[in-house]
């Protein structure tokens, strides 16, 4: 009786398991170009209908996945006005530029991710430096531009003022 009732368990963890799985189809695959070796692949659930051109962003370096995101209802970077002038596009989807004007090895990847109704998108920001890229930015607010402001040699964040509050 015992047994049967474990094999009972495992067949319905095993069912449920099966149809959990979520069937993923890549929307972008490419290199990102900072020069670290780092390529990306960007996905949405087969039969996707809901907003949003990808829901999950995964990063590989060297083959082996360093990074990801899920549950993203991704758009294009329309919450921010002006990015560096050394920006380069990824796809149609995303943006790295440098961290700084100075640097060439540290890079920083933009995506944005739609928040629905009426508020700003949520941007968001990733380093992709020290081979352990992370969020160093994931903010709904919309960006006026992205630019070294204080002369420290680093791009700074100027967002658009929101209800009462100024710009800065």
């Amino acid at each position: 009786m015992y047994t049967k009732a474990i094999l009972l368990a495992s067949v319905f963890l095993a069912c449920h398991a099966a149809t959990a799985k979520v069937s993923m189809v890549k929307v972008y695959s490419g290199k990102i170009p900072t020069g670290n070796g780092y390529t990306i692949k960007l996905e949405i659930p087969k039969d996707w209908d809901d907003p949003g051109a990808y829901t999950k962003v995964t990063l590989y370096q060297k083959g082996k996945s360093v990074f990801s995101l899920n549950e993203l209802q991704a758009s294009d970077l329309k919450n921010v006005d002006n990015f560096p002038e050394n920006t380069k596009n990824i796809g149609k989807y995303l943006k790295t530029f440098p961290l700084s004007f100075k640097s060439r090895s540290q890079h920083v990847l933009a995506m944005s991710n739609w928040m629905g109704g009426s508020s700003d998108d949520e941007l968001i920001l990733v380093s992709l430096f020290n081979h352990t890229p992370k969020v160093i930015f994931q903010k709904s607010v919309k960006v006026l531009f992205i630019k070294d402001f204080d002369g420290d040699g680093y791009y700074d964040i100027l967002k658009a003022g929101g209800r009462g509050e100024p710009n800065g």
